[in-house]
């Protein structure tokens, strides 16, 4: 990855964590996804306010099933877990945000109920890109 690393921020309370980055970047992401395995390192100099804090990283994993959002063991890794059809779907999403010309695109990946991509998770996704 030759683009700046992202600002991964998590809150505890909405349990949410956004993944702010270049358009660039973005893409990476996408890719990785798609990919079905990677990680990328957060930015650890940047704010995270409003959230509570700075993330580590984000892994991407193979598994069955749907797509689940979650925190790694010790609360410092977003994980994105999934079989390749249902990551290709998130990394669609994923693809689309920085296609938007509004400096403020972003997209809000959250389960509902019989969602067709992505099963009950224990943390819902901001995804805002720039640049």
């Amino acid at each position: 990855m030759t683009s700046p690393p992202p600002a991964i921020r998590y809150s505890s309370p909405f349990h949410e964590v956004e993944i702010a980055t270049s358009r660039a970047a973005g893409r990476d992401l996408a890719d990785m996804i798609a990919r079905g395995e990677g990680e990328m390192v957060s930015d650890q100099t940047v704010d995270p306010a409003p959230y509570e804090k700075l993330l580590d990283a984000v892994r991407v994993t193979t598994a069955p099933g749907k797509v689940v959002l979650g925190l790694d063991t010790d609360g410092r890794v977003l994980t994105i877990t999934g079989a390749l059809d249902h990551l290709a779907v998130l990394a669609n999403v994923v693809r689309d945000v920085p296609l938007d010309p509004d400096p403020m695109a972003h997209v809000h990946v959250e389960y509902f109920e019989d969602h067709y991509y992505l099963d009950e998770s224990e943390v819902s996704l901001v995804l805002r890109f720039a640049g």
